[in-house]
């Protein structure tokens, strides 16, 4: 059977989606596995993609993951050159000409979201936000501008005045700044949030066992061949690793500490 691989949401342009696709045929190749790459771009939702069947390589955010009954299986998650770990954080980005310089200068100016599933974008800055909260100050944002679906999309608000400030997935950022330097030469970051794990390659819960090894050691061992290497490279990456489900527990946590909080959304 032909399975499902999609990488939409690091498709961070073009040519990095071309990246992605190399890779995914070359998994496809190790893992003796048809992968049919899909794009699912923006603006479907991506809790569309999530509910199809015969997913075998498909991104997903570490939250929702956390929340899916029955819950897929875990193929692989990246490990960024960045923090040498399975992890991330979000950003707080702005427009560099803007005469801010910390989180609380932007409060009483409009806030960029994508949606409210997204952790990058609004459980790990929420969690971020609650240290400014408190019984007499409850908002901290003039307007939320939104939902936008993508990080893409929120930054470009962001450069073009439709908003003043976002947050957006620290390892997508990064791409961004490689592969598209002139929307990135125009934004600073000011801020971040603390560290979570990163978002994951699932396939489907019927996913056979086998065909999961399979899946896992291609992902786990990619990188061994100079061009996989290359490959790696060019997506800021050291290479995969195969995280736990437990490890991704802490998401919920971060959204429990906001309610309780008595802030359950960004305003």
């Amino acid at each position: 059977m032909t399975l499902i691989a999609c990488s939409r949401m690091y498709n961070v342009t073009p040519e990095v989606s071309d990246l992605w696709s190399t890779l995914y045929k070359r998994i496809a190749e190790q893992a003796e596995t048809e992968l049919e790459i899909i794009p699912h771009a923006a603006p479907a939702p991506m809790a569309d993609l999530w509910a199809r069947e015969a997913l075998g390589a498909v991104f997903i955010c570490g939250w929702p993951f956390s929340r899916r009954l029955p819950q897929p299986r875990i193929i692989a998650a990246p490990v960024p050159a960045a923090s040498g770990r399975p992890e991330y954080h979000s950003v707080f980005v702005t427009r560099r000409d803007s005469p801010g310089n910390g989180l609380p200068d932007y409060f009483g100016q409009r806030f960029a979201w994508m949606s409210p599933d997204s952790h990058s974008g609004w459980n790990a800055p929420r969690r971020h936000l609650l240290q400014f909260i408190s019984p007499t100050r409850q908002h901290l944002f003039s307007e939320l501008v939104g939902p936008l679906v993508s990080p893409r999309a929120v930054l470009e608000a962001v450069s073009n005045d439709a908003a003043d400030i976002t947050a957006v997935d620290s390892w997508w950022f990064d791409l961004l700044s490689r592969y598209q330097p002139e929307l990135v030469s125009g934004l600073k970051v000011i801020d971040r949030t603390a560290s979570g794990p990163l978002p994951l390659l699932i396939a489907s819960p019927d996913c056979r066992d086998s065909t999961v090894r399979q899946l896992q050691e291609a992902f786990t061992s990619f990188g061994r061949e100079d061009e996989d290497s290359r490959l790696l490279e060019q997506l800021l990456l050291l290479g995969f690793t195969v995280p736990r489900a437990s490890d991704y527990a802490q998401l919920d946590d971060w959204e429990k500490q906001a309610r309780e909080a008595g802030y359950p959304a960004i305003r």
